[in-house]
């Protein structure tokens, strides 16, 4: 294997390592709201309703945004 394309097929496994590893990071961002959710309840002054409220809007504009980069995925060309 010739050196650069060698030096390419390395750079290529180091991008995907560091978009696994960003990827994970902002998947479980949202499950750590189980481990700070008593402190953020007493700090903000929150009911367990109003909490559910919040996380709950969160998820609908998550998800309609989820909705969004799909449909712009496809109408944008891969090159730029």
């Amino acid at each position: 294997m010739s050196e650069q394309r060698k030096g390419t097929v390395d750079k290529k496994w180091i991008s995907f390592g560091i978009l696994m590893l960003g990827a994970g990071t902002i998947y479980k961002l949202g499950f750590l709201k189980d481990a700070f959710y008593v402190p953020m309840q007493e700090f903000m002054g929150l009911s367990h309703t109003q909490i559910g409220t919040a996380m709950s809007i969160a998820g609908l504009i998550s998800t309609f945004g989820f909705l969004a980069s799909i449909y712009l995925t496809d109408r944008v060309s891969k090159k730029l």
